[in-house]
């Protein structure tokens, strides 16, 4: 694993949501996981801590009302 090829700065990455005009009201996490497209680490560490038992990680909650 040649980490200087994978690490190489920021990187930002912009996309919309569109949630179902039906969804029910509640409290929702919105959550990312990164797919190594080799299978080596799947899914990808990103941190030592606030990693979920499913590999990915909550980045915020979304309050529905």
């Amino acid at each position: 694993l040649m980490l200087p090829y994978y690490i190489g700065g920021e990187y930002q990455h912009n996309a919309g949501l569109t949630c179902p005009s039906n969804i029910s009201t509640g409290t929702y996490f919105l959550c990312i996981t990164l797919k190594d497209p080799t299978g080596y680490y799947d899914p990808l560490v990103l941190a030592d801590r606030g990693r979920q038992s499913w590999g990915g990680y909550i980045l915020k909650n979304i309050s529905v009302t």
